[in-house]
């Protein structure tokens, strides 16, 4: 439209512009009422927040979200109502202005709610990379060559119940998974606590990882017998079962698969893929996922998790 006018008239534009009042963020939120989460239906409820309402108030107090939430800057809210923004932004990837009509809350307002839920449900408390745009500075630190983005890697262990028992992390992109291995002291972790009643156990992890008495990998594709072949064919099914479970992360909370707002140095990023990991794990308590169904084994309840 601009095309159209001549050098006055995209002067007057301008100068009309510059004279409208701007709204106020408290005069802008003040426009819509204060969200009533009473009034969604139990269908609706599900969609918007991934979780069922008779839920929110067990899961708060065992993530250890206070009934109300004041600030230093005089923000202030319920707690479910914090958990509810929290969810409603992660669910999808919203812009923060796009949520004001419905929680009755400035941007600002709602961004440090946010910030300062998902605070508290870390502290309470396969190798996998997610991706980010691309960074301003040191980008060749976290660019995989093998997935061909920029990302942080973490280094995460799913049990057959679906859920999500270690999370460590982040590391850079360009680091291989042997080195993550490495610079986590995992293994160390695993060799002392592998042991049960005379039995050792180990884990199974892909083909980047070294093969380890506590560890195992999937045999090289070179010369392989009968049994090699069946047991990499046999791990291959299980394996995808396992991947069930680390993408359900993402499933439940889209936001953290929108790569373009995944900006390293203006958002929380490991922060909140560590707080979806978390938030995923109580959602498999509560209502199951794949890989416990394929495994035939149930998930803890929602209070041993987060006992």
């Amino acid at each position: 439209m601009l095309g159209g006018l001549n050098d006055d008239d995209l002067e007057d534009a301008i100068l009309i512009g510059l004279g409208e009042p701007r709204e106020s963020g408290y005069l802008r939120s003040s426009k819509y009422s204060r969200i009533d989460l009473n009034t969604f239906t139990d269908v609706e409820f599900h969609q918007k927040f991934r979780f069922k309402r008779e839920s929110f108030e067990d899961m708060c107090h065992g993530l250890g979200i206070p009934g109300k939430i004041q600030l230093r800057n005089r923000y202030s809210t319920t707690g479910i109502e914090g958990l509810a923004i929290l969810l409603r932004k992660m669910v999808y990837p919203n812009r923060w202005c796009d949520l004001e009509s419905l929680f009755g809350l400035s941007s600002s307002h709602m961004s440090v709610i946010s910030s300062h839920v998902m605070q508290i449900i870390i502290e309470k408390k396969d190798g996998t990379c997610r991706a980010i745009c691309r960074p301003s500075i040191n980008q060749e630190d976290f660019y995989s060559g093998h997935k061909r983005m920029h990302c942080l890697k973490y280094l995460d262990i799913l049990c057959p119940d679906g859920m999500i028992v270690c999370l460590v992390g982040t590391f850079r992109g360009r680091r291989h998974a042997s080195g993550i291995l490495i610079e986590s002291h995992l293994y160390e972790d695993l060799k002392r606590m592998s042991t049960y009643r005379d039995k050792k156990c180990c884990i199974y992890g892909d083909s980047g990882f070294p093969l380890k008495e506590f560890l195992l990998t999937p045999f090289p594709n070179v010369n392989l017998d009968r049994n090699q072949i069946l047991f990499n064919k046999h791990m291959s099914s299980v394996r995808q079962a396992v991947e069930w479970g680390f993408g359900k992360v993402i499933n439940e909370f889209a936001f953290l698969d929108f790569k373009k707002n995944q900006k390293l140095m203006h958002q929380e990023v490991s922060k909140m893929y560590n707080t979806a990991v978390i938030l995923t794990n109580c959602h498999t308590c509560l209502y199951g996922n794949q890989t416990a169904d394929y495994f035939n084994v149930q998930p803890p309840s929602l209070s041993q998790y987060l006992m």
